[in-house]
């Protein structure tokens, strides 16, 4: 059993459960070098909010893209990002969400 993540660094491919608390940073590295990634969340119970940025930690003013439908269930879809790291800010009242970055990716994951 994996610990569930409070922030920090994700690798692309592998979902991880998001920590019980009301903001989580992550970043990805690598997300210039690839065509397209893919952010999607689900499962767990609550409703949370995903923001995406390229610039630096979100913000609300350097978004590249964010989602906050009902629930759980969001998804992000960006292409060519001009820097290394990529940043998502996770908020909202969840519990036993998951996340996962897919690279090369046009949609998200089901």
């Amino acid at each position: 059993v994996q610990s569930k993540v409070s922030g920090g660094r994700l690798n692309a491919g592998e979902p991880v459960c998001l920590s019980n608390q009301q903001t989580i940073w992550l970043s990805v590295p690598a997300v210039n070098e690839h065509a397209n990634i893919a952010i999607s969340t689900g499962n767990g119970t609550g409703d949370l909010k995903i923001e995406y940025s390229n610039l630096g930690w979100p913000d609300g003013s350097n978004l590249h893209g964010w989602s906050d439908n009902a629930g759980n269930k969001e998804c992000i879809t960006v292409s060519s990002q001009a820097n290394y790291w990529g940043y998502i800010k996770v908020s909202g009242s969840f519990e036993n969400a998951a996340i996962v970055v897919d690279f090369d990716a046009e949609a998200c994951r089901e």
